[in-house]
């Protein structure tokens, strides 16, 4: 049988694992997700102690997701990842099917249903338990897999300034977060982007979505979505998975957006590729008598042999969706 809507459970205990417990299983998600129009749900349900750890497991699941969509034929199917925080639960608006979850985390399911409202339809809908190719719990037990925390002086020293930042950030650690971009053809890392955001705030998320006018000279311009339309898949993404928090979506015309005129903004989430905007930014403010704000440097999505020198060459990104709606629409014409 096949759903609409597919909600898959997960602990995700182990972040250097993933791939080892759960390709499987989220290949199997997906198969039972409509292939045109379907939404697969990914919910971590452990608690995840930091910023660092969050992204490397959103990272590790929004990349397996793609990976086995790709492979199964099931790339139209949207995925996001949720992260388990309470404030979400009874406001998140919902429309699942069904509950799957792996044949060793079986009772996540109880655990889900006992977190939600018992007049919640989430707590009555039918549970589908699928294939996994280990059991973590067996790798625990058996001492396979080692605590992540670093204990060794030299390795601590070792990590950079902003891996450090992300490890000692914690969630809802700010009052209010912003973070900006194009958000076109919304990929996982505008997903990604917009859930450290979101996991950093316990009030208000500013998100800048640039304007037209800064866009005129990207690589296929002419497809580019229009700017409501990539104000209304940031929106519709960014209160699904944090229903709790004041949106205040803004235009970006240059540089600096919301964070020049906003003196209550306390942090700003930025890639590698962005970071020096993160600069300029602080430098503005400073000039301006406003407070310096905490930046958070995220990883960029798909990038494992690329580097500044070559604009991030192999990073996924919307210039690449839109090169790929080009060539689609080239065959279709030609057939």
């Amino acid at each position: 049988m096949l759903y609409k809507s597919s909600l898959l459970l997960i602990s995700a205990q182990t972040p250097s694992f993933l791939s080892t417990f759960y390709a499987t299983c989220i290949n199997q998600a997906l198969h039972i997700t409509i292939a045109k129009g379907g939404t697969l749900d990914i919910l971590v349900m452990s608690p995840l102690k930091n910023v660092y750890v969050l992204e490397k497991v959103i990272g590790e699941l929004y990349d397996i997701s793609r990976r086995e969509a790709e492979a199964t034929n099931r790339t139209e199917v949207n995925v996001r990842v949720l992260i388990d925080r309470n404030e979400s639960r009874e406001r998140r608006n919902n429309n699942w099917d069904v509950i799957a979850v792996g044949q060793y985390e079986y009772l996540l399911v109880q655990d889900f249903r006992e977190g939600q409202a018992a007049n919640s339809s989430s707590c009555h809908l039918p549970s589908v338990i699928l294939k996994m190719a280990e059991d973590p719990q067996v790798y625990l037990l058996n001492g396979a897999i080692e605590e992540e925390e670093e204990h060794d002086v030299d390795e601590q020293i070792s990590k950079s300034m902003a891996q450090l930042r992300l490890e000692s950030a914690s969630m809802g650690q700010h009052t209010i977060m912003a973070i900006g971009g194009t958000f076109d053809h919304l990929h996982d890392g505008h997903k990604i982007l917009i859930s450290v955001g979101g996991y950093l705030s316990n009030e208000r998320l500013v998100i800048g979505v640039t304007g037209p006018e800064l866009l005129k000279n990207k690589k296929y311009a002419e497809y580019l979505q229009d700017f409501d339309e990539r104000v209304k898949k940031v929106r519709d993404f960014a209160h699904f998975l944090f229903p709790d928090l004041v949106l205040q979506i803004e235009i970006i015309n240059d540089v600096y957006g919301p964070t020049a005129t906003d003196p209550n903004i306390e942090g700003l989430v930025v890639s590698k590729e962005t970071k020096e905007g993160a600069k300029a930014i602080n430098e503005y403010r400073i000039q301006h008598n406003m407070n310096e704000l905490v930046v958070y440097e995220i990883m960029i999505i798909g990038c494992v042999s690329g580097s500044a020198q070559d604009n991030w060459s192999d990073k996924l990104s919307s210039t690449q969706l839109r090169k790929k709606e080009l060539e689609l629409l080239g065959k279709s014409q030609k057939s």
